[in-house]
C-alpha cells in the first residue's frame, strides 16, 4: 500500500481527538505549549522504546505481566507524567511570573497538556506498528491503542490537576489501564475480545467525565446538579455536586472498575474459570438430553 496512505492511517487517529479536545475548550487561549508537547511526545518514543527493549533482554523476565505492566505500563505512563510534571513547573512559574499566555492555569489546560504528549507518543507508536504490520493494523489501533493512550493522558491530566490528589494518583490510574490493556492481549489464558470489551468500557468513561470537565469548565457555579443513573453521569439532573464532592464519587467508580479488573485477571488465570465452564457445559448437556 502507497506509503502515504499508510503514514496518514497511523496519523489521522491522534490528530482527530486532538483537534476534538481543542475544539471543546472554546476558549480563546493560546495551544502553542499543547502543540510543543505533541512533538515532544513524539520524540520520547524513541528513548522509552530502547529502555524497553533493554529492560526485557537485560533485566526482566518476558512474560505478559512484566511487559504489560512493569515494561510497558510503568516506563511509558512513568516517562509521560515525568515530562508532565517537568512542563508544568516551568508553566507555573511562567504563571506567577504574569508571562505566560494565561492568568491562571485550569483543569482543561492539565489535560490538554497531559494527552499532547500522550497523543505524541502514540502517534509515533502507531506509524511503527503501521508501516510494519499494515493498513489492516492501523484500523485496528485506530479505535483501541490510540484511544487508550489518549484515555490514559486525559486521566492523568485530570488527576494531576486536583489539589487534593497526590502525583502517585496521577500515575496509578493509566498505570493500570495502560497495563491491563497490554496484559489482555499478550496473556493466553484471557479470552481476546476481553480488550475491546475493556477499551470501550474506558473510553465511555472517559467521554462521561468529560462531559463534566466541560460543564465546569463553562460554568461559573461552584455547585452543578448530575445524575448517576443515565449514562453513569448527566449534567443538569439529580445530585447537587462540587467538584471536590463529584470527585470522591468518581473515585468510588474507578475502585470498582479496578476490582473488576482484578476479578478478571483471577477468574482466568486459576481454576475458577475452568470450573465454571465444566458447569455450564454439563448444564446445557443436561437441557439438551430432553430434545433428543
Amino acid at each position: 500500500m502507497n506509503q502515504y496512505i499508510l503514514l496518514t492511517l497511523a496519523t489521522l487517529p491522534s490528530v482527530y481527538i486532538g483537534y476534538s479536545l481543542l475544539e471543546a475548550d472554546k476558549k480563546d487561549r493560546n495551544n502553542t505549549v499543547v502543540y510543543q508537547l505533541f512533538f515532544v511526545g513524539a520524540a520520547l518514543a524513541v528513548p522509552i522504546y530502547y529502555l524497553e527493549i533493554f529492560l526485557i533482554e537485560s533485566i526482566l523476565q518476558s512474560t505478559p505481566f512484566t511487559t504489560s505492566f512493569l515494561v510497558a505500563g510503568l516506563i511509558e505512563e512513568g516517562v509521560k507524567l515525568l515530562m508532565l510534571i517537568v512542563v508544568m513547573l516551568g508553566v507555573q512559574e511562567e504563571v506567577k511570573s504574569g508571562n505566560y499566555i494565561l492568568k491562571k492555569l485550569d483543569t482543561y489546560h492539565y489535560i490538554l497538556l497531559a494527552v499532547a504528549i500522550s497523543l505524541g507518543f502514540a502517534t509515533s507508536e502507531n506509524i511503527l506498528y503501521v508501516f510494519n504490520r499494515g493498513a489492516s493494523t492501523g484500523v485496528l489501533r485506530a479505535f483501541t491503542a490510540v484511544p487508550m493512550h489518549a484515555c490514559c493522558g486525559y486521566l492523568m491530566g485530570y488527576v494531576y490537576s486536583l489539589k487534593d490528589r497526590s502525583t502517585f494518583e496521577a500515575f496509578l490510574l493509566p498505570f493500570l489501564i495502560h497495563g491491563f490493556y497490554n496484559f489482555c492481549q499478550s496473556s493466553q489464558e484471557i479470552p481476546y475480545l476481553t480488550t475491546f470489551v475493556f477499551i470501550a468500557v474506558v473510553i465511555w468513561g472517559v467521554i462521561q467525565l468529560h462531559k463534566v470537565v466541560l460543564v465546569f469548565h463553562f460554568s461559573s457555579k461552584e455547585k452543578i446538579k448530575f445524575s448517576w443513573n443515565e449514562n453513569l453521569i448527566k449534567p443538569g439532573l439529580g445530585e447537587i455536586h462540587t467538584i471536590n464532592s463529584f470527585n470522591e464519587k468518581f473515585i468510588e467508580v474507578i475502585i470498582y472498575f479496578i476490582v473488576v479488573c482484578i476479578g478478571i485477571t483471577i477468574f482466568f488465570y486459576t481454576p475458577i474459570a475452568d470450573f465454571i465452564f465444566n458447569i455450564i457445559k454439563e448444564v446445557l448437556k443436561f437441557i439438551l438430553s430432553f430434545f433428543e
